[in-house]
């Protein structure tokens, strides 16, 4: 790495200056020099640190009145049981929602007034982890002129690979002697995340839409659900792809602490979102992200994030994500999770 490359990580006040503004369309905090710059302020605390019995949290702040995240760090936990049943059973999880602290998991805080708009431009300034943007010049004064736009991610994994094939897999599934993650009994450095997502008054101005993301009855920590926040279309298919956004954002967490997975399964009772992510995006992707009438596809943007994310973990980490398709009541722990937060 160059010099330059490690100086571009550097905030420069002499050259971009330090003065902010509250961007009153989407409630975040901007460099007045760069109208497309997002200032976000971030901490962690940990309490006795150093002690077996240490715990840590984390912050993240945009602006007053826009995205605010905490929560708790991941620590894996200490076996509970072992108990096997089949990938497409529901098991009760009563039990689980009384360990469920909400205050650990506090759902993002965004302006309300924010206009619905296509789910993909809340993810703009996302990057994804291990790739570095394309390279833009920046003006020493006033606002920023162009950007250059960034490469896709290349895309060499073969079409057949995300969908989860139980013939060749098996169906069975059980909870790990070492971590209570949910396996398939074919591969013991597998994990099984279930994940949905709900509206109530679907396709009407008073639309809500939640998600439910289920990982297992003895990683309560990991499990998670919550209202959709308000710059996502407030629709049942944009609550799925929420869902499994948050999905992978679970499995970078493991995958930072230190779990060696070799196979992902994202189990979801939506067609939309499995065919999306492991037929359709083959040709959106090379298309432009267009539809068979040649209009943008709904939702484009955050299936491109998504496909990039997979891509990612497959190319850098060697995991590999498929998407296995099943029954509404054979998701039920997730679609629990999901109905929980509406009410």
């Amino acid at each position: 790495m160059s010099s330059l490359d490690r100086q571009r990580r550097l905030h420069d006040p002499s050259r971009m200056g330090i003065m902010l503004y509250d961007d009153p369309q989407m409630g975040v905090r901007r460099l007045h020099s760069d109208r497309r710059s997002i200032v976000i302020s971030i901490d962690g605390y940990c309490a006795r640190s150093g002690q077996p019995t240490a715990q840590c949290s984390f912050g993240v702040f945009s602006a007053p009145q826009s995205l605010h995240i905490s929560g708790v760090v991941f620590q894996p936990k200490t076996p509970n049981s072992t108990s096997t049943s089949n990938l497409t059973e529901h098991h009760n999880i009563s039990d689980t929602y009384h360990q469920f602290n909400p205050l650990l998991y506090p759902n993002a805080i965004l302006k309300s007034e924010l206009d619905g708009r296509d789910i993909g431009q809340a993810l703009r300034s996302i990057r994804v982890p291990g790739r570095r943007p394309q390279g833009r010049r920046v003006p020493r004064r006033g606002l920023q002129t162009g950007i250059t736009k960034r490469q896709a991610v290349p895309v060499k994994t073969p079409r057949t690979t995300r969908t989860f094939n139980i013939e060749q897999r098996g169906a069975k599934a059980y909870n790990g002697p070492e971590s209570n993650f949910r396996r398939l009994e074919s591969d013991p450095a597998s994990i099984v995340i279930a994940v949905t997502g709900r509206c109530l008054a679907n396709g009407s101005s008073a639309a809500q839409a939640s998600y439910g993301i289920f990982v297992s009855d003895f990683a309560v920590n990991l499990n998670r659900h919550g209202i959709v926040p308000d710059p996502f279309p407030q629709t049942s298919q944009s609550a799925e792809l929420y869902a499994t956004i948050g999905a992978l954002d679970v499995l970078q967490d493991l995958i930072i602490a230190g779990e060696d997975l070799s196979h992902v399964i994202i189990k979801t009772n939506s067609a939309y979102l499995q065919k999306g992510l492991s037929i359709f995006i083959w040709k959106w992707a090379s298309n432009g992200l267009k539809n068979h009438e040649g209009k943008p596809v709904v939702n484009g943007r955050a299936f491109k994030f998504l496909h990039e994310r997979v891509v990612l973990l497959e190319k850098e980490y060697g995991t590999r994500v498929s998407f296995c398709l099943v029954r509404k009541d054979q998701n039920q722990q997730a679609d629990d999770l999901a109905m929980n937060a509406l009410r």
